[in-house]
């Protein structure tokens, strides 16, 4: 699952950027969103990258169950990565902004796992 989640994060950031606005754009108007909402989403599409790392930590960290420190690292040096990569493809451009909207979507997405871990920990057995 871990793999399959990072593997779709590949994905999104590597294919040319006209598909994906568009792919983008016609997703969220198939969600059964407010219109303010969608509209907010569309025009704001940088929040994806923290959608994104945040959906890839909580699977990365519900499947594979590592180290806090491998939670934050994992996710952030593929982000890393993925810019660098970015940088060399025609219909891309590598944004060094995008790693700050990669990490605030991995830290919260380690809060609430790490919220989730404690919960199971406070659970009767």
């Amino acid at each position: 699952m871990a793999l399959a989640a990072a593997s779709l994060v590949v994905l999104l950031s590597c294919i040319s950027q006209p598909t994906f606005e568009s792919w983008y754009t016609h997703a969220l108007g198939r969600l059964p969103l407010p219109d303010a909402a969608r509209y907010y989403l569309i025009n704001h599409y940088k929040l994806g990258h923290s959608l994104c790392y945040f959906l890839l930590t909580l699977t990365f960290g519900f499947t594979l169950r590592p180290r806090w420190p491998w939670l934050i690292l994992a996710p952030f040096l593929l982000g890393v990565l993925l810019e660098i990569i970015q940088t060399t493809l025609p219909t891309r451009s590598g944004d060094w902004h995008d790693l700050l909207y990669n990490l605030a979507g991995i830290g919260v997405g380690v809060v609430v796992c790490l919220v989730a871990k404690a919960g199971r920990c406070m659970q009767p057995r």
